[in-house]
């Protein structure tokens, strides 16, 4: 009896955000009627999803997707006309996005992907198709890329700004997408969403700071286009158009260094090390404070400062006054950072970005033994207690402060 051969379905869709669920939706009834279900069948669609996604956002041109089935497996092959590779990333525990090709690599058989005349060519198979083929995403060859060095980066800093850009951008991109027809817009925005998949492929070293970038030598125009677009989409999370918070301003300062060094370096520039000083920025938040009233805070005994989800000040009680200099008039509007000291200004940037993109912290409902920066310039060891209020769609933060114990016994 001749063993009959694998069913073999393809489809072609624009790409568009509702082409991931068009996508989805066939596979899953195709393979349904071919006898597939449980976890091959769920697996499959998950993994189709993700890469699908993939394609639409970064690739802008018509995507196919083409599957075969046999034997209870499944392989499945997603087209596109861009001849930007994948990226691997490396997520910490607190990513909220990106984690696309991470799932292909935990639940496929095998997966790899390879060029096509047009562009390229991603697969991953479910079950026993595809065994004992290759795995991997494929290098590119060196003389396709530019290699882009950052020197003296917070490392902390750096990994931050990539989450807070990937949550930012993939909202805006599905927000514009949706809303505009226009063709150059679109362009720009999958060409700068390239450019900001690439940002997150890097080489680096804790001990010495240094990111290194490889970047394809047709993504470059890319680059010069995303500080525009990530501009765009800050206005939009400052408008309330996105869940995404707006970046804090030392935040967007060292972005703006990096985005400048990645394109002078493009242009055959060499590297200068970071040397933008957080410490130093003053510039007041341009979000518009949550409408909350703080008048409660001036009758407050002790230091107690209320600050919005921008770390603008709110509002202080008169024990700031005795306890760090300043008078509550003159704090209020003022960035927090006054009152952190300077070497710890970037760790506070850094945990309170990862904040407002995945809403975790260790800080808030806890005691914490901290200096605070008294206005004349010394360090006051206080203890700090942060509890956030809900201020409609938006929170704010109540910091108690009280001296520490060695502090006050003195």
């Amino acid at each position: 009896m001749t063993r009959p051969g694998p069913v073999v379905e393809t489809l072609t869709l624009p790409g568009e955000p509702a082409s991931v669920t068009t996508a989805r939706h066939r596979l899953v009834d195709r393979l349904g009627a071919q006898g597939l279900d449980g976890d091959i069948l769920d697996t499959a669609a998950l993994l189709l999803t993700e890469v699908v996604t993939n394609a639409v956002l970064h690739a802008g041109t018509d995507v196919t997707v083409r599957w075969s089935v046999e034997t209870g497996s499944v392989l499945v092959e997603v087209r596109d006309d861009s001849a930007v590779l994948p990226v691997r990333r490396d997520h910490d525990d607190d990513a909220v996005t990106g984690r696309g090709l991470e799932l292909v690599e935990l639940l496929a058989g095998a997966y790899g992907v390879r060029r096509t005349a047009t562009g390229k060519a991603v697969w991953f198979a479910v079950g026993s198709s595809g065994a004992g083929a290759e795995h991997g995403w494929g290098p590119l060859a060196p003389d396709e890329t530019r290699v882009v060095r950052l020197l003296g980066v917070p490392l902390g800093l750096y990994d931050v700004l990539q989450q807070h850009n990937e949550a930012l951008l993939k909202e805006y991109e599905l927000l514009r997408l949706a809303r505009s027809a226009d063709v150059a817009e679109r362009q720009d925005l999958q060409d700068a969403g390239r450019a900001r998949v690439l940002l997150a492929s890097t080489l680096r070293s804790a001990d010495s700071g240094v990111v290194e970038l490889k970047i394809p030598v047709d993504v470059a125009a890319g680059f010069r286009l995303l500080p525009r677009v990530l501009d765009a989409a800050e206005d939009a999370a400052r408008r309330g158009d996105l869940l995404t918070r707006p970046a804090l301003p030392e935040l967007l300062d060292f972005r703006g260094w990096l985005y400048d060094q990645v394109n002078q370096q493009l242009s055959g520039q060499p590297p200068e090390p970071f040397a933008v000083d957080v410490a130093t920025h003053t510039t007041p938040s341009t979000t518009a404070p949550p409408l909350v009233d703080l008048a409660w805070v001036t009758a407050e005994p002790g230091a107690v400062v209320a600050a919005d989800d921008g770390n603008q000040v709110l509002a202080a009680s008169p024990g700031v006054a005795s306890l760090l200099g300043w008078e509550p008039a003159d704090l209020v509007g003022r960035r927090v950072t006054v009152l952190i000291p300077t070497d710890m200004r970037v760790a506070h940037v850094t945990g309170f970005t990862r904040y407002l993109v995945t809403g975790r912290t260790s800080i808030i409902g806890h005691d914490v033994a901290v200096p605070a920066l008294h206005r004349d310039g010394h360090h006051v060891p206080v203890t700090l207690h942060v509890e956030r209020l809900a201020a409609g769609d938006r929170v704010v933060f109540v910091a108690r402060m009280t001296a520490h114990e060695q502090e006050a016994a003195r």
